[in-house]
């Protein structure tokens, strides 16, 4: 996720309300996390069957190293490797 959005949706969902927010922003950003929450500071986004981390969008590059070009991850292909990433964040 943009870096700007999840700092936003964390702020939201932790109830610091920024200065720059007006009401359209405060009522967008109250529709957008209503299926997340955070935790320890981490943002997650709630499905029917767990919560999910999200990804910063620094953090991408290195979860596909891990799950793809590291010993322990495997070479096992695009969609295996998607389907990895997809149950855990």
């Amino acid at each position: 996720m943009e870096r700007r959005k999840y700092r936003e949706l964390t702020e939201f969902l932790e109830g610091n309300v920024l200065e720059q927010w007006d009401k359209q922003k405060m009522k967008q950003l109250e529709k957008e996390s209503s299926n997340f929450k955070v935790k320890h500071g981490t943002l997650y986004r709630k499905t029917n069957e767990k919560m999910l981390r999200v990804l910063k969008e620094n953090e991408i590059d290195t979860v596909m190293f891990m799950t793809h070009n590291h010993p322990t991850g495997g070479h096992f292909g695009k969609d295996a490797i998607y389907n990895k990433i997809n149950t855990q964040f």
